[in-house]
């Protein structure tokens, strides 16, 4: 039985739970806005990201189209929470390319990085589905990847 203000949530109707619920909430998220801001720590990846975005800008043919897929990094757990809710998965592919009704997905790391149990996870799921999804450790490697799918590439990687 869970008690706020000597009132048992378990005798409260069906509207005043829902109150009782979103004041929860909504308190919870105060909490956590007054905390000390925190901020992410520099991600390796970061830097590697940028570089590819700008290659794929330059490089993909007219008719293709991409984004990162923002799935990492620190949030507040609220956060956290509504982008799960919004359908968020974990172990994404950080690039999606779209050529000629084909998804196309490249996940990047780092020499020293690896995948993680999720990511393996979530990789299979998208083969399974008839996806290309591919690991890429440097702006030349997004290019052998994408030449390999036989992307047309307007541009090479210096």
């Amino acid at each position: 039985m869970s008690r706020r203000c000597g009132v048992s949530v378990n005798n409260l109707g069906p509207v005043a739970r829902r109150q009782v619920d979103a004041f929860l909430i909504a308190e919870q998220a105060v909490k956590e806005m007054r905390a000390a801001p925190r901020r992410a720590p520099a991600v390796a990846e970061t830097p590697l990201q940028i570089s590819v975005a700008e290659f794929l800008g330059l490089a993909l043919p007219d008719d293709a189209w991409f984004c990162h897929i923002p799935n990492g990094g620190k949030r507040l757990k609220s956060e956290a929470a509504k982008l799960k809710a919004m359908g968020a998965r974990a172990g994404a592919p950080d690039l999606l390319v779209v050529w000629r009704g084909i998804a196309f997905f490249v996940e990047m790391k780092t020499d020293a990085g690896s995948l993680s149990a999720d990511q393996r996870e979530c990789h299979a799921a998208l083969r399974s589905a008839g996806c290309c999804v591919a690991v890429a450790r440097s702006v030349s490697g997004v290019e052998q990847v994408l030449r390999s799918w036989n992307i047309p590439l307007k541009a090479r990687a210096s």
